[in-house]
């Protein structure tokens, strides 16, 4: 490694350790201390030599141990200019002069961190370092993960010390990109793009070589312009380097606002548009495809395989990375219980993920408009992923100004450029996944045919309503916590001279008769005197397909 690079990392090495140091010295052994700065060794890629045993020696010295804090730094200057002024031999080394300023900048860290000076005990000392990390002092951070990643004083938690160390290395701090190039493996490649543009300048390039020289790998590494933007934004004193802004993270690392309206929000310093931003889901993560259990459609009591295969094979598609040949899912049935089953099959299939669904009915301009109020941008925002899935049901319902708004929404391009009025950004809502629903072939269901993939179901058969009626009677007494009792024969030949809808609602009612009066058997008698109750049939309340609107 270049030697001047090596001078760098090795400076940085030695205020991260001073500031451990001085604030566990209390509670630690000399190995202990001395496995801290081996490591640390790794950790910033240096290898060991005489002049690190050397460094480690004479920080170890009485004189630069008793400097566990700034009156005890301020002491020693104060004594070695001193004995220069009486002509007494005050002779610094270079090593001399590299700790006694890094002891500096570490002592000036630790007095605004304990303000209380000395005496501290561990759970102090812990209470202190996790306030300051809440707080987003970086340094403060790194420390807290390093102490927890090797469970130095306190118990070990890598799960959160990885947590801290990603957003330190976010924040293009050097030590927090070393620490996640180290401990986080899986994430390296990031780690090194951070780095690459964070050490991108003439000098600090050779830094950036010894570190990929230490590990092995080639220096390139893919442009990554949230780095380059930030620093950038330290450089003009827009934000603290030493401090994480959480206003300006959300939007740095957002993924859903473009590289040059990032650029643009950060570096102009518009704070209020920062503001305003809230109630945007500019902080949405999630991977890039939605997890679908392709077997959801095997549990419906209908076979249909040619519905079902159609049906899996779009969604399947949507599913996967964001594509702009991929065309929304919309079905269509006739019959109420098809399109419901449909619908909460797809629901169970993406039970990993939030599910928002919407009724057409209910929808207004409003819900379609570039602001916050827009029905995707909320239910980003309550779900915090950027793949979200939109169920949006009775599509026949629409009106023309909610139709020509929607048809939008179901074009990739304009989802992908989606334009916010205030501020005046670009967000990606390409991530959306959209499956529509209608029971009707009519209105505004044929303007949306010509741009969804449609599956027109059949409606439901003699024989498969027999199989309708077992189900819901399975699923009626599993919800209801019932032990199953036999239907009189001549029941389902009863039941299948109704609607679908109708026979949900039956069903319903027959169970709540059932249990009330403690019967031993569903008789038909028993479902006639609930059909005879018109109040019922006009009923929208039901179970099962058509029961609720829970969207967890």
């Amino acid at each position: 490694m270049d030697n001047n690079a090596r001078s760098y990392l090795m400076e940085s090495l030695l205020g991260r350790y001073y500031l451990i140091d001085s604030i566990i010295g209390p509670f630690i052994t000399e190995e202990q201390r001395r496995g801290i700065y081996d490591e640390l060794l790794k950790v910033y890629c240096i290898t060991p030599d005489a002049l690190t045993e050397e460094y480690y020696r004479v920080s170890n010295s009485k004189e630069f141990r008793e400097i566990d804090d700034l009156p005890s730094y301020e002491r020693l200057c104060r004594l070695i200019e001193y004995a220069q002024l009486c002509g007494h031999s005050a002779e610094l080394t270079d090593v001399d002069r590299v700790i006694l300023a890094q002891k500096r900048e570490a002592m000036m860290i630790r007095s605004e961190v304990f303000k209380q000076g000395k005496n501290l005990t561990a759970e102090l000392i812990y209470e202190t370092l996790l306030k300051e990390a809440l707080n987003g002092n970086v340094q403060i951070m790194t420390v807290l993960a390093y102490m927890e990643y090797h469970g130095i004083c306190i118990c070990t938690d890598r799960n959160r010390a990885i947590k801290r160390i990603r957003l330190c290395g976010a924040w293009n701090d050097l030590l927090g990109n070393l620490m996640g190039i180290a401990y986080d493996g899986e994430n390296s490649e990031r780690y090194f793009s951070t780095l690459s543009a964070v050490l991108r300048t003439t000098g600090q390039r050779r830094i950036f070589e010894g570190i990929c020289s230490y590990y092995g790998r080639d220096t390139y590494c893919p442009d990554f312009p949230v780095a380059r933007i930030m620093e950038k934004a330290f450089a003009l004193n827009v934000i603290d380097r030493s401090r994480y802004d959480r206003n300006y993270a959300k939007v740095a690392f957002s993924r859903v606002i473009s590289v040059e309206d990032k650029e643009k929000l950060l570096l102009d310093r518009q704070k209020d548009a920062l503001l305003s931003l809230t109630g945007i889901p500019f902080d949405v993560s999630g991977d890039e495809r939605l997890e679908l259990d392709r077997t959801c459609l095997d549990k419906i009591p209908l076979e249909r395989a040619n519905e079902k295969r159609r049906i899996l094979q779009n969604v399947t598609v949507g599913a996967r990375k964001p594509n702009p040949i991929y065309t929304p899912l919309l079905v269509v049935s006739g019959d109420g219980y098809v399109t419901d089953m449909y619908k909460e099959g797809l629901r169970q299939g993406f039970r990993q993920s939030r599910v928002i669904e919407v009724d057409a009915s209910t929808l207004t301009y409003q819900d379609f408009a570039p602001g916050r109020e827009n029905l995707f941008l909320r239910g980003m925002t309550e779900t915090k992923q950027y793949r979200t899935v939109f169920f949006i049901t009775g599509c026949e319902a629409l009106e023309e100004e909610q139709l020509e708004e929607l048809c939008k929404m179901l074009d990739f391009n304009y989802r992908k450029k989606f334009k916010l009025i205030q501020p005046t950004i670009s967000l990606d809502l390409s991530g959306v996944l959209i499956v529509l629903f209608a029971t009707e072939r009519k209105g505004a269901v044929s303007v949306l045919e010509d741009r969804c993939d449609t599956v027109l179901t059949e409606r439901v058969t003699k024989n498969e309503k027999d199989l309708v009626i077992e189900a819901l009677f399975d699923e009626g007494f599993s919800a209801l916590g019932w032990d199953r009792v036999p239907l009189e024969e001549g029941c389902k030949e009863y039941l299948s001279k109704y609607p679908s809808n109708e026979v949900c609602r039956i069903v319903d009612y027959v169970l709540q008769s059932a249990i009330y009066e403690n019967a031993e058997c569903i008789t038909v008698d028993l479902i006639r005197s609930v059909c005879s109750d018109r109040s019922i049939l006009s009923s929208r309340k039901g179970f099962g397909y058509v029961g609720g609107n829970d969207n967890a």
